[in-house]
């Protein structure tokens, strides 16, 4: 097995899961990561688990895309102050986990949380990583990996912390994506402390103050994200995740042709001996 490339179903937000597998497949990708959609609310979905089940199930035969990972963003954070809402996100959670591995994925990416007025860092640290080793024991039990996506606006929004994260809530892996941290303008060689906790990875460009841009403008350094990936012989999935909107400044690309762009540089890299 090889670094396979994959792309997510978030550069199509407006579309539904369906409609986004068709266009991924017609892109030439096998591979997709799954996450909140128009006809995938993370709540609602997570409440009939057959239901969902069986609807991601009938789009993997009719398109015969692979979903590898899924990022339910609901609305109540993992380490929310309130323990009542601590509850309800287990509660969501457990439900994604269940689908996850009914229909075949590989893992589950969550996000950490955020800090919260009132509290001190290390309390809303300490809060997310509880509940991530409940995570963890979630995705054991079904035979998933547990991932974090270390993001902007979170308390793992450094490299330092994400590790930290990963060390104090042990089994639990990272989906990696640069462009949260050359955002900040922290080099790579930082980043790369990250990747020995990798198990899937993102994919676009980036560059300080912009969390999204066009691949010929960006500063990430995918060949040598490939170059270190292949020597650690990595054996999942790069999953490509060009977004629209405005957020953190990223927006007004062209997803479909920025998709092409990198794939194509990717593709080169992984060919190199």
């Amino acid at each position: 097995m090889t670094i396979a490339l994959g792309c997510h179903k978030w550069s199509f937000s407006r579309v539904s899961t369906l409609q986004a597998a068709q266009i991924i497949r017609a892109l030439g990708f096998e591979r997709m990561d799954l996450g909140n959609a128009p006809d995938l609310h993370p709540v609602e979905a997570g409440k009939d688990i057959d239901a969902t089940v069986a609807y991601l199930n009938d789009i993997k035969a009719k398109t015969g895309v692979r979903f590898i990972d899924i990022f339910p963003q609901l609305p109540t954070l993992p380490n929310h102050p309130d323990p009542d809402a601590r509850k309800k996100s287990r509660e969501g959670l457990a439900a994604w986990f269940e689908i996850a591995a009914r229909v075949g994925l590989e893992g589950v990416t969550l996000t950490p949380g955020r800090y919260w007025p009132g509290h001190t860092a290390d309390e809303d640290f300490a809060r997310a990583a509880e509940e991530m080793r409940w995570a963890v024991g979630e995705g054991q039990k079904r035979g998933l990996y547990t991932r974090i996506e270390p993001h902007v606006s979170s308390v793992t929004w450094t490299p330092f912390l994400a590790v930290q994260m990963a060390q104090e809530a042990p089994g639990l892996t990272l989906t990696i994506d640069h462009s949260h941290f050359i955002f900040h303008d922290i080099p790579y060689e930082h980043i790369a402390l990250m990747h020995p906790y990798g198990t899937h990875w993102h994919a676009r460009q980036a560059k300080p103050g912009n969390i999204c841009c066009a691949t010929d403008q960006g500063m990430i350094d995918f060949r040598r994200i490939v170059q270190e990936l292949k020597a650690a012989n990595y054996q999942g999935t790069i999953c490509l995740e060009f977004t629209p909107g405005l957020w953190m400044t990223g927006g007004y690309v062209d997803c479909v042709s920025e998709t092409v762009a990198l794939t194509q540089q990717l593709q080169e890299y992984l060919a190199e001996s």
